[in-house]
């Protein structure tokens, strides 16, 4: 074949690169794909491309698309990779992963009232003393509030790598009922949940708003509601206790609103599941985490895991 008629993949279109282009995944494509040659960089690099592969692969709808765009907030590549906006934002909320992302002691202990905390060092927590786990705000400190450096903390231990024990710090990761009515998502498929022992068990996590795809700017021109949901149940031959709480803070740490819900099941209670609801609607435009905190026991003091269960938990972002 002669020089003159050598195909070049340079000479379709860039309508028609950007076609092939978008068959390739956002990852190799700012990985690798993007660093060709500058015709394909420009083609990546460019809103329209990035706006076919958003709705090529339904990664938002178009009404959020409008909705973003009239509110000047809309960047199709950071939408794309990271859409906020619907999606649950907990992870491993079904103990799919093992203990994945939970950090498996209360991180900080809020009433209704976000004045009183009491938060929990990894020494304390570790004693297991049981006086300590009921009382949670004669042991509050202010010196030990959480920290700017708590989330980092937080993804450096438990947000990478996966823990697949299926028991760890008064947790058992359930795959059957057990003693009480088998889990189930919104589509009723079976899933996992997480059963407590006989002494205070909470895991939490720490999600920071901006490293979701959610800046302030975000926050104060769409005040999005911020909806919680967890899913609880007793066994049915077990008393046992619930508790979950969410709180809002600012970039320091500092608590801006909080939700804090609890529960108790005498023996022989109906074992259905419930759900826990609440939406912060009118809250600071400064929050930038969430923590959501959920745990419990059983009443009893059986050796095992016979308190509360736990699963479904999520958090997530919506505006319309």
């Amino acid at each position: 074949m002669s020089a003159r008629n050598k195909f070049n993949i340079n000479d379709f279109p860039s309508e028609i690169l950007a076609l092939i282009l978008a068959k390739i995944s956002g990852k190799e494509l700012l990985k690798s794909v993007v660093f060709t040659c500058k015709k394909w960089h420009k083609i990546i690099d460019s809103e329209s491309f990035w706006t076919y592969k958003i709705s090529n692969e339904k990664k938002a709808t178009h009404e959020l698309i409008k909705f973003l765009i009239e509110n000047d907030l809309y960047e199709p590549k950071k939408l794309y990779f990271k859409n906020p906006y619907g999606r649950n934002l907990i992870k491993n909320a079904c103990a799919e992963k093992g203990f994945y992302a939970w950090d498996l002691k209360p991180c900080i202990e809020f009433s209704n009232d976000v004045r009183i905390a009491s938060y929990y060092s990894d020494e304390e927590y570790e004693s297991n003393d049981e006086n300590y786990h009921e009382n949670y705000n004669e042991n509050y400190d202010e010196n030990k509030l959480p920290s700017k450096n708590l989330f980092n903390s937080y993804e450096k231990h438990f947000s990478k790598d996966e823990n697949i024990e299926s028991e760890l710090r008064g947790f058992r990761i359930e795959t059957e009922s057990n003693g009480g009515v088998q889990a189930v998502d919104q589509y009723s498929k079976p899933i996992n949940n997480y059963a407590t022992t006989y002494y205070m068990c909470a895991k939490y996590q720490l999600i920071d708003l901006y490293r979701e795809g959610v800046d302030q700017e975000a926050i104060e021109k769409l005040r999005p509601r911020i909806e919680i949901e967890d899913f609880y149940a007793p066994r049915n031959d077990c008393g046992s206790k619930y508790y979950v709480q969410a709180v809002l803070f600012d970039q320091n740490f500092r608590p801006l609103d909080s939700a804090y819900f609890n529960d108790q099941f005498p023996q022989w209670s109906d074992c259905t599941w419930k759900k826990f609801t609440h939406v912060f609607k009118d809250y600071s435009s400064d929050v930038r985490y969430i923590l959501f905190q959920h745990g419990g026991k059983d009443t009893q003091f059986w050796a095992g895991h016979y308190g509360i269960k736990v699963t479904n938990s999520a958090v997530r972002l919506n505006i319309f």
